[in-house]
């Protein structure tokens, strides 16, 4: 029988089978790995060439559909009966029962394809021929050192603080150089030249006409030069006249037109007042200063240059040392208005020794550690310094002194920021203790339900509030409020109505049942009820709880007429 294969649109057959064209082992199993094979789950057969002795490719095959399989550049094969593949879209010709075709193949397997012919297969390849698995290495494992893990969430961050006296000391040790006057005095010559120039320019002033000696001979030379010449030298002695005036000029006036001029530079020039500095005593026999360099820079903390070369202070009298300490201050104002925190702080602990200043005008400029340092050095004001550590994030400073001053629910918050919980609970219920022992039983209840979470806590606390009569009223409210099951709610209504609710108490839970059946819910029938029965048993010695019933009966629109023919009753 001639059997052959012609093309077709269709596959009649299942696609079990698939070709790979290539000689090498290698290849197919690079195939085989890359179509997503096991080697376990298909069997592969070589095909030979028509050339003797070469291998024209394998045949993959599965007992499952291939279809969907991503071949490549390799071919389908439709499989006849479970005994003859065939390329797809082909048919076979004669068409040939299972049972005929069997007949014909000897119940053996094969293969038909127009490059090779008809194939039969033969033993599958075993692959452990093929295939040498490497040898097993013992590898040397190096232990690489410890890295720094960086965490997926930030849960907190602090700043580490220098102690106060560490610093003080790290400010202090600046160096400074040897301060230098702001003018060098007039020597003898000069003083006799700033003597003829103001005479000069005196009696220019007061217009009079009249020269004689010197004088004259200066006027006369002046005469004979015209033109820009002589303007330009009469500018040179007016500039030379002002400049010698100037150096001529009091030490105080120097320094108050600095600071009001030039307030920066001034500062490298100020004087403390009174402490090895400047005093108002006008007494003093002798005291002289001048206006020399004293301040490297604007260090709160640092020397002045000069400092161990004072020798005491010297007088300015009452009216200087006055008019100096408010340029002062209005030059620290100024300062601030810039934004210039450090130098106005400088103005207020330097030179006027006013510490609760500096420490405020650091604390706005966020300087929050010099700022405490001030406030613990100076002020002896360790809750001011707790804030400034605690704004500036250095937690723990802030944390020890809280727990000096006993400010335990702020130690608690810290704690919670630096995500230690169990001390902050432990120092929330030391808050919450204090206040229960003083009979604030509201603040210990919020504390419990805000800061701990224990709502149940909270609602004990509330509770005993209302039972001890320490702020009933607000215990009670806030207790019924935290209760959100309408069911529950109920329950503890009736049950505070029947155990604990007295004459004395009653208009207090009447206020509180009140504020529940303002709501609208469907508790509202019940505490009607039991409001009706508050106000009837109270009204005997209580008229004045009627008026309550209008809160409980608005619908009523003749209530408002029958309460007050009653009250007329009653009178």
């Amino acid at each position: 029988m001639n059997l052959q294969i012609k093309q077709s649109k269709y596959n009649t057959y299942p696609i079990q089978g698939i070709l790979i064209k290539g000689p090498s082992p290698t290849y197919w199993i690079q195939e085989i790995e890359r179509m997503g094979f096991l080697l376990s789950n298909i069997v592969v057969y070589p095909i030979p060439n028509t050339i003797p002795n070469s291998i024209w490719g394998c045949l993959l095959v599965s007992s499952k559909d291939l279809s969907k399989i991503e071949a490549g550049a390799n071919q389908y094969c439709q499989c006849i009966h479970q005994r003859l593949f065939i390329p797809e879209k082909t048919s076979l010709f004669p068409s040939l029962t299972a049972k005929e075709l069997d007949a014909l193949l000897l119940s053996k397997p094969y293969v038909m394809h127009p490059d090779f012919g008809m194939v039969e297969l033969f033993d599958p390849i075993n692959w452990t021929t093929f295939i040498e698995l490497p040898k097993a290495r013992t590898p040397k494992i190096k232990r690489p050192a410890s890295s720094i893990v960086i965490p997926q969430d930030i849960k907190t961050f602090q700043v580490y603080a220098l102690s106060p006296e560490d610093l003080l000391q790290q400010l202090e040790s600046l160096n400074f150089s040897e301060g230098k006057p702001l003018d060098a005095p007039l020597n003898a010559s000069e003083k006799a030249r700033l003597f003829l120039l103001r005479r000069l320019f005196k009696q220019h002033e007061e217009g009079n006409t009249e020269k004689s000696g010197l004088m004259g001979a200066l006027e006369s030379f002046r005469n004979k030069i015209s033109g820009t010449e002589g303007q330009t030298w009469s500018d040179a002695l007016q500039k030379e006249y002002e400049a010698l005036e100037k150096r001529n000029q009091k030490e105080l006036d120097k320094l108050l037109d600095l600071l009001k001029n030039n307030p920066e530079e001034a500062l490298k020039y100020a004087i403390p007042l009174d402490h090895t500095g400047m005093s108002r005593g006008s007494s003093y026999v002798g005291g002289t200063w001048s206006l020399s360099q004293r301040w490297d820079n604007f260090s709160l903390f640092g020397r002045q240059i000069n400092a161990t070369n004072l020798g005491g202070s010297a007088p300015l009298g009452d009216k200087g040392f006055y008019q100096l300490q408010e340029q002062y201050r209005e030059t620290a104002v100024q300062l601030i208005q810039e934004k210039k925190y450090r130098k106005a702080a400088f103005i207020y602990l330097k030179l006027l020794k006013d510490y609760d200043k500096a420490a405020k005008t650091l604390e706005m400029g966020h300087f929050y550690q010099e700022a405490a340092s001030v406030y613990l050095k100076h002020c002896n004001d360790k809750e001011s310094a707790a804030r400034c550590y605690h704004h500036g994030n250095m937690l723990p400073k802030a944390i020890e002194l809280y727990k000096e001053l006993q400010k335990y629910e702020l130690v608690g918050d810290l704690y919670l920021e630096l995500n230690k919980k169990e001390d902050a609970l432990f120092y929330y219920d030391k808050v919450i203790e204090e206040h229960k022992q003083k009979g604030r039983y509201l603040k210990a209840a919020f504390l419990a339900q805000n800061k701990i979470e224990n709502v149940a806590r909270a609602q004990s606390l509330l509770l005993m509030g209302w039972q001890n009569k320490s702020d009933a009223f607000n215990c009670l409210n806030n207790y019924f409020k935290n209760i959100k099951d309408l069911a529950t709610l109920k329950a503890a209504i009736a049950s505070i109505y029947q155990h604990d609710v007295t004459p004395k108490n009653a208009p207090i839970f009447l206020r509180a049942i009140k504020c529940e059946f303002k709501k609208g819910n469907t508790l509202s029938p019940f505490i009607q009820t039991i409001a009706h029965e508050i106000i009837s048993e109270q009204a005997t010695f209580n008229p004045n709880i009627i008026q309550e019933l209008v809160a409980f009966d608005k619908d009523n629109k003749n209530l408002s007429q029958d309460i007050l023919r009653y009250s007329s009753k009653r009178r």
